[in-house]
């Protein structure tokens, strides 16, 4: 494994770590952390995408972009290009938050990805993006055409246009993996989501037969109330498989600690439920 979190906050930082990558044709793993490398632009990105697209025996892959503002479509673009030849990648992990990408980048990069039919784990953060439903509507088009998926987590945190309907198209893709034993969905910090969003997941939950694990963080989704809560519990308790279940409703101003504790003693006689936690705080220290 090459794990490399810290370098020259710039362009000729990725021009280097390009080049050098260049020469790891047989890399299986590579953690990169560019946290606050706020200077690099699309010239950068088009010369890492140049380095990993040698790295074609690839099998887990970890990139965080979070900060790195100067960044477009374009360099995401050139990043997706070399993923789409890692044909024996089984995990992968790419993070994004702020900046001047929008709706493109993410649909070339799940096209990218929906190529890669070896792959078990997908891991993408956006956080504060410009995404509206249609996006996600095209994202899950490629993602749903992977069969051997066993783990998802999507992140879309402070994505405030993603409504309802987004989240139906989501959880209408996610329906269509089979082998799904963990997700994890985060539409947390005002992202625009209602019982109607609550509900579209409620119903696609029972289709995921093998969900053992389930994450759902919906921190300040101001939209929610007791009766799209009501269609998410009915929807966990027909999951035969389900171990885990987390569901935060931290500061969602349309529940309260009440409604929330009814639904978490109905789902404690969820048979094989071993571990489950709901919270709902209503104010801050």
């Amino acid at each position: 494994m090459l794990k490399i979190s810290r370098g020259p906050a710039h362009d000729n930082g990725l021009q280097s770590l390009g080049s050098g990558l260049k020469r790891f044709t047989q890399l299986e793993d590579l953690k990169l952390s560019l946290l606050g490398w706020d200077n690099m632009t699309d010239s950068g990105m088009r010369k890492l995408g140049q380095g990993l697209g040698n790295c074609k025996l690839m099998r887990k892959l970890s990139l965080r972009f979070d900060g790195c503002r100067k960044i477009t479509d374009v360099g995401h673009v050139s990043l997706s290009e070399a993923i789409s030849k890692m044909i024996r990648l089984e995990s992968i992990d790419i993070g994004y938050a702020g900046g001047k990408e929008r709706n493109f980048g993410l649909i070339r990069l799940s096209e990218s990805l929906g190529r890669l039919e070896s792959l078990k784990e997908i891991v993408l953060g956006f956080v504060s993006y410009d995404l509206e439903d249609k996006d996600l509507a095209q994202m899950m088009g490629y993602l749903k055409r992977l069969k051997l998926v066993q783990k998802i987590r999507l992140g879309f945190e402070s994505c405030e246009n993603i409504t309802h309907l987004g989240v139906k198209e989501i959880c209408e893709g996610l329906a269509e993996f089979g082998m799904l034993e963990s997700l994890n969905l985060d539409f947390g910090l005002f992202a625009n989501i209602t019982d109607e969003g609550l509900k579209a997941l409620g119903l696609a939950l029972p289709k995921m037969n093998s969900l053992k694990s389930l994450v759902l963080p919906f921190a300040f989704c101001k939209g929610m109330t007791k009766v799209g809560l009501v269609e998410l519990k009915e929807g966990i308790m027909m999951l035969e498989k389900i171990e885990h279940v987390e569901v935060s409703l931290d500061y969602c101003t349309g529940l309260n600690q009440e409604i929330v504790n009814k639904c978490e003693e109905d789902l404690k006689k969820h048979p094989s439920i071993k571990e489950l936690a709901m919270t709902c705080k209503s104010g801050f220290a």
